[in-house]
This record gives C-alpha cells, sequence and structure tokens, in this order.
C-alpha cells in the first residue's frame, strides 16, 4: 500500500509540476492553507527585508524587499512566533539566492516564492504542514526541493512552470495534491 501510494503521489506531483492539462481527480481530499494564512492584523513590523504582520499571538511574513538576495527568516519577531510565509510575500524577488526557513512555519501562502527566478533550491522545514497553489510558480532556476516530514497537503500548480526542477523529496505523510483541471 505505500508503495502504491508513493507512485502514486509521484504521478499526480509530475502532472502538477508540468502542468499537465490532466482532469483526474486527488485520490485524497483536498485540504488548503487558507485558515491558516488568514488572520486579523493587529500591527505590521519591518525587520531587516522583511515585513510581518502580528495579532498579538504570532507573526506572519508579509513581504520582502526585491532587491534582497540571501534572506534568513527569524523564528520570531517581537517575542512572537513566526508561523507562516503570507501570500504573494517573496513573489517576484527576483534577486533571491537564498531563503532560510525556520522550524515553527507551518504554511506558505499561495504564490509565496512565485518568480523568484535565481533560487535554485529549497528546504521546507519539517514544521510546514501546507504549501498554498502556485507557492513555487515561476521559479526557473529552481533545482531541487526537499519536503519537511509534516508536508500533508500540496495544492494545485505548487511547481508550476518550474523548467529547471530535476529534483523534488515528497514525503509519505503527503495525502493530498493538487492537479491542474
Amino acid at each position: 500500500m505505500k508503495l502504491w501510494k508513493k507512485l502514486t503521489a509521484a504521478v499526480l506531483m509530475s502532472a502538477a509540476i508540468l502542468g499537465a492539462g490532466v482532469t483526474a481527480k486527488p485520490l485524497f481530499p483536498a485540504l488548503t492553507c487558507a485558515e491558516i494564512t488568514a488572520q486579523a492584523v493587529d500591527e505590521t513590523v519591518t525587520v531587516g527585508d522583511l515585513t510581518f504582520t502580528k495579532n498579538g499571538t504570532y507573526a506572519v511574513v508579509t513581504s520582502c524587499d526585491k532587491a534582497a538576495a540571501t534572506v534568513i527568516i527569524p523564528a520570531k519577531v517581537d517575542g512572537l512566533p513566526v508561523t507562516s510565509i503570507g501570500n504573494s510575500a517573496f513573489s517576484n524577488c527576483t534577486g533571491l539566492t537564498s531563503i532560510t526557513i525556520p522550524d515553527g512555519v507551518t504554511s506558505i501562502g499561495k504564490l509565496a516564492f512565485s518568480s523568484c527566478t535565481k533560487l535554485t533550491s529549497i528546504t521546507v522545514p519539517d514544521s510546514v504542514t501546507c504549501i498554498s497553489e502556485l507557492a513555487f510558480s515561476s521559479c526557473t532556476g529552481l533545482g531541487s526541493v526537499k519536503l519537511g516530514k509534516s508536508v500533508k497537503s500540496i495544492d494545485k500548480g505548487t511547481f508550476k512552470n518550474c523548467t529547471r526542477l530535476r529534483s523534488i523529496i515528497i514525503p509519505e505523510s503527503v495525502t493530498s495534491i493538487g492537479i491542474e483541471a
């Protein structure tokens, strides 16, 4: 059963990566990151190249200086844990070559890293459980991806137009891979 699940996930991921017009439904119910990345905002703060929103309980990365090349996301901002990378937070950061995501981040939002054309590899920490749609789309320099062992959901088009992607490690924890309709 485990081998079948791995093979099915690999076939579905290949279709999602290549953006093929696959019409099959996922074998497992789709999970989304929408509820995880949604939050009420109390305050916005900038730390280095990053902007965060805080709600008194946690912080979310909401944007990055477009000229940033190497970014290390802190585990905490003003004493609050950083739990998410928000929608479009790094979108079009065309100079971004390296990103370090701390353990504790649980979700990566829609279009979070889209069009980061110089990003060549990414390691998603074990704390991340879901990756929203188009999160790494059009990262044309992206060659390898290692997903943490807690990822359960990979939404549709996550790696669409990642033309150099040759290696992706999908953990057994993945139960939902969205595909293009």
